[in-house]
């Protein structure tokens, strides 16, 4: 399966974030897609493995938009990822952003 991102928005955009925080993503695709698309943080940058992810939703033909919470397990660097599954069945895990997130915790 092909995936045509043409641009990912994440808002609001910081060097450090902090468990609490929410980001707002859009994923504009080059040409529509349909289909099922899970976004989440995966920490330490691993790409396979179990992590909390959200079911974005679909805003038009090639835009899908959602929220990704940041938490307490993501304490450390971490890179968002993105699940996309095709109406055949077919999935693929793709970096959504290619920049790795910084999540520090709230110290008093």
């Amino acid at each position: 399966m092909e995936i045509a991102l043409r641009e990912v928005r994440v808002s609001p955009t910081q060097e450090v974030y902090n468990p609490g925080d929410v980001l707002t993503v859009a994923i504009f695709f080059a040409k529509p897609w349909t289909g099922e698309v899970e976004v989440g943080l995966a920490p330490d940058g691993a790409v396979t493995g179990s992590y909390p992810t959200t079911v974005f939703a679909r805003s038009g033909g090639s835009l899908y938009e959602g929220q990704v919470h940041v938490r307490r397990e993501h304490i450390g660097t971490c890179r968002m990822l993105a699940t996309f599954t095709g109406v055949d069945g077919e999935s693929a895990i793709v970096p959504a952003v290619g920049t790795l997130f910084a999540v520090r915790p709230i110290v008093p």
